[in-house]
């Protein structure tokens, strides 16, 4: 055990011993690492408050991004019910615009078969193949029976039992007659079927070609009929 500290004693005075005091050193050292505590902590603080202050913008930022997100998906949305309409609109716009170039085409083709109807009715020079006439230029009158689909010629306009007739559906080809057998006024044509050529002699050049083209446009067209009808039935 330690003993007491001695007294010291002056006359009958009894005084304790001197306080002990860091040296000015140690006092400017401990001063100085206090400080260097302080401003560690003053850091640190600093630091968790901008780093506080970063979070709070961040999440600020991300808040604000999130509402501009929600913003835009309504747009787009918007923009896709709009961009809906607008193809429904362009697909009904087609389908007219089908309808009216069918219905344009439609009448393009009635206009065509009827200007085809009237021209296919007229006098035409016909050429004999058989008898004592045979290769000699005779004049006939031309009619067509649609509902028939013959090409009747008669010897008058008038006749009502005709000379022969030419089926329409038995037509392999029309052209006009060839160079060296055309004759002065370039208005020569022949009707090809399997069985017979017919040679044929309009006017003039313009009123041949009328026939040619009136009556490639009345057979095709029976043959378009005639297979729509096949189809339907199949």
């Amino acid at each position: 055990m330690t003993p007491p500290l001695p007294e010291e004693s002056v006359g009958d005075e009894v005084r304790a011993a001197p306080e002990v005091r860091a040296a000015p050193e140690e006092q400017q050292i401990t001063k100085k690492h206090d400080q260097e505590r302080k401003k560690e902590r003053d850091r640190r603080d600093k630091e968790q408050r901008e780093q506080k202050e970063h979070l709070k913008k961040k999440d600020e930022r991300i808040r604000k991004l999130e509402a501009e997100n929600a913003t835009l998906k309504g747009q787009v949305g918007e923009l896709r019910e709009d961009v809906g309409e607008l193809q429904k609109k362009v697909e009904e716009l087609r389908n007219q615009l089908n309808v009216s170039e069918a219905s344009k085409a439609k009448l393009s083709n009635e206009k065509e078969l009827t200007e085809a109807r009237l021209v296919l009715k007229g006098w035409l020079m016909k050429r004999g193949i058989k008898g004592p006439t045979a290769h000699i230029w005779r004049r006939r009158w031309i009619s067509l029976d649609e509902e028939s689909g013959h090409l009747y010629y008669y010897k008058e306009n008038s006749d009502i039992h005709p000379q022969g007739l030419i089926d329409l559906d038995m037509i392999q080809g029309v052209e006009e007659q060839s160079p060296d057998l055309q004759d002065k006024n370039n208005a020569s044509f022949n009707i090809i079927t399997q069985g017979r050529v017919y040679e044929l002699m309009a006017h003039d050049e313009i009123t041949m070609r009328s026939w040619i083209q009136s009556l490639e446009t009345l057979r095709n067209w029976r043959k378009s009929k005639a297979s729509s009808k096949s189809e339907q039935r199949h």
